[in-house]
């Protein structure tokens, strides 16, 4: 074997003793990370089943209940209390219990810019809604070439200590491409959870209607009372037709 065989050979050993040791601390790191996110998670769900034993809350009878936990952030929809649970990793994001009835508004951000948004097409919209994560991105983005960044859904509740609360789907400096089947699973579940806080936003409106019409019809009925009331007195010569006319007037406006 000549001097250049050995030298050759010697470069050979070097980068694949090189390879293998950077494929252990890949290994390592990724491992690492997954213990990480596997922690944050069960946190995560420890301070959820915290949250609901301090209010009372009975998970077992909540059998319509649903939850989802990644490494930012756990929430939890309880229809039989009516309560939002929202729990955050993150030490300056306080845990908070919401009831349904104070949610008073939720966006569905991708990047930064949300698909409700008045500027975009109503296509952009049904595809959110109806689509799949082509069509969701696509209202915002016209290629696949685009990398997404952050999908978070964003809620404002009428609270004075927490109003305004963001639940980030996908965090990343990296990004995925629109074809990533990572992405499209975290377009899927941010889709549903939109779709969730929705239907409470829109119950919240049916409540408030219908509620506002009972107020109506019983002012209604108690003006018509009065009415009779006056009627009467005017009929029996206890006040004149002017006086009537009078408080009739103050009972109308």
């Amino acid at each position: 074997m000549s001097y250049t065989d050995v030298i050759i050979l010697f470069i050979l050993l070097a980068i694949l003793c090189t390879s293998v040791l950077f494929v252990a601390y890949l290994s390592s790191s990724i491992g690492k990370d997954f213990k990480k996110i596997k922690k944050q998670k069960s946190d995560l769900e420890s301070k959820i089943s915290e949250m609901a034993v301090k209010s009372k809350i009975m998970f077992e009878e909540e059998k319509d209940a649903e939850k989802f936990i990644n490494n930012f952030f756990a929430v939890s929809i309880l229809p039989l209390s009516k309560k939002i649970l929202i729990a955050f990793n993150s030490p300056s994001c306080r845990s908070a219990i919401y009831s349904f009835e104070n949610l008073i508004n939720v966006e569905l951000e991708i990047d930064g810019k949300a698909i409700t948004s008045p500027s975009l097409s109503g296509a952009a919209i049904g595809g959110l809604i109806f689509g799949g994560a082509g069509a969701i991105v696509g209202g915002l983005y016209k290629t696949e070439k685009k990398k997404i960044e952050n999908v978070s859904i964003k809620l404002c509740f009428d609270d004075l200590k927490f109003p305004f609360r963001e639940l980030d789907f996908l965090k990343s400096s990296i990004g995925f491409y629109l074809y990533e089947e990572a992405l499209i699973e975290i377009l899927k579940e941010a889709k549903i959870w939109h779709g969730r806080f929705l239907t409470i936003l829109e119950t919240n409106k049916r409540t408030y209607s219908a509620d506002k019409n009972h107020t109506q019809n019983l002012e209604n009925f108690s003006k018509a009372d009065e009415f009779i009331k006056l009627k009467r007195l005017l009929d029996d010569g206890s006040i004149s037709q002017s006086e009537f006319e009078k408080l009739k007037s103050k009972l109308i406006n």
